[in-house]
């Protein structure tokens, strides 16, 4: 017995140099101590085994020391100490997490507890974390679709659980146009909305079906009724995107003169379609502030739209060729002309009967009716 003793410890101390000075030294290579250590271990292809533990052996551990490490096999495997009042995992960080994460233990392992937003409080419930008081919405919980028509001018709205959503302001594209939300024309689209309660907002779109007018004279459209469709020949026509003029539903004046007191030239000589709205800013520019039928079609806002002015001569007398479909037209009486914004000359302008559909000049102080129009 003896000899095999002697045997053991000579192998030992042929394999590793074990020196005992101040501290403990265990290597291969025969290097004392470092003089801070009390125990040194070196090695380039072995590491320290410590006692391997299940969670049950571990915690039966009687009156363990702070700072006594096992690792444990079961449960939460990995390395675990004793702080000198309860076991504790080394290094279980959740992967992701940063300086300044609130962590909780969830009975496996450390969990990062998910950020609150602004009025919220956190409370525990069943050992658990979590944010009351108040719950940002679920921009996705909008369904459903909306109908509108091109060329209105919409707010969206709706609510949903916990807050409400609307869009800004959105004015849906006329047909053949770019609008105030790009892509918007005839049929299914999305806009942007924002879902939003005392917490906060989320972003997302809506689907929105958007129906085409009727473009047809006669009918309700960019504020007005329609009047004239531009056909070939006519100025500003298109194969490919319909234009036209637009009339109020109603005359503006029923007894309006031209002039503003000043029968001057005011270069408003043009006749044709599409030179109203460039007439209507020449007699303006020339007679100055007052009450007379350009500036009453100027400055008329009506359905949402500032830029009607007073037709032309050509134009006015599209607007009596329909003026059964628009409507709001007088039908009787002697005196019941209505105005272009045509010149002739600095003391007569071209005026057309609403009964006979005759057109005429007559002075510029002349009491007659007003319709505005615009183009789309």
């Amino acid at each position: 017995m003896k000899k095999l003793f002697f045997v053991l410890t000579v192998l030992l101390f042929a394999a590793v140099r074990v020196t005992f000075a101040q501290g403990t030294s265990i290597n291969t290579t025969g290097a004392e101590p470092h003089a801070s250590a009390i125990l040194d271990i070196s090695s380039t292809n072995q590491g320290i085994l410590l006692p391997r533990l299940t969670a049950a052996q571990r915690t039966a551990i009687p009156s363990p020391a702070a700072g006594l490490m096992v690792y444990q096999t079961d449960a939460s495997v990995g390395f675990h100490y004793y702080n000198g009042s309860q076991w504790s995992m080394v290094g279980n960080t959740p992967a992701g997490s940063t300086i300044g994460d609130l962590l909780y233990w969830n009975g496996t392992n450390w969990t990062v507890v998910p950020a609150g937003v602004n009025g919220q409080v956190l409370t525990m419930s069943g050992g658990i974390p979590v944010w009351s008081g108040c719950s940002l919405p679920d921009a996705g919980a909008v369904s459903g679709t909306a109908t509108v028509t091109v060329g209105a001018s919409v707010t969206l709205t709706g609510s949903v659980s916990g807050g409400s959503w609307s869009s800004s302001n959105t004015t849906v594209a006329t047909v053949g146009t770019a609008g105030a939300v790009t892509g918007i024309a005839a049929g299914t689209s999305t806009i942007s909305y924002t879902v939003a309660n005392s917490c906060g907002s989320a972003s997302a779109t809506l689907v929105v079906t958007v129906t085409a007018p009727s473009i047809t004279i006669g009918a309700s459209y960019g504020g007005g009724v329609i009047a004239y469709i531009l056909q070939p020949g006519d100025p500003g026509y298109s194969a490919t995107t319909v234009h036209g003029l637009i009339a109020a539903a109603a005359d503006q004046s029923v007894g309006a003169t031209w002039y503003n007191g000043s029968s001057i030239a005011t270069g408003a000589t043009g006749t044709a379609i599409g030179t109203g709205a460039a007439n209507t800013t020449a007699i303006v520019t020339a007679q100055g502030s007052g009450s007379y039928a350009a500036i009453i079609c100027e400055n008329l806002v009506l359905n949402g739209y500032s830029d009607w002015y007073l037709p032309s001569k050509d134009e006015l007398a599209k607007l009596l060729l329909n003026k059964a479909a628009i409507g709001g037209f007088v039908s009787t009486g002697a005196s019941n002309f209505y105005w272009s914004s045509s010149e002739m000359n600095p003391g007569i302008a071209w005026m057309q009967y609403a009964v006979s559909g005759g057109i005429t000049g007559n002075g510029k102080n002349y009491s007659g009716y007003v319709r505005a129009i615009r183009g789309f």
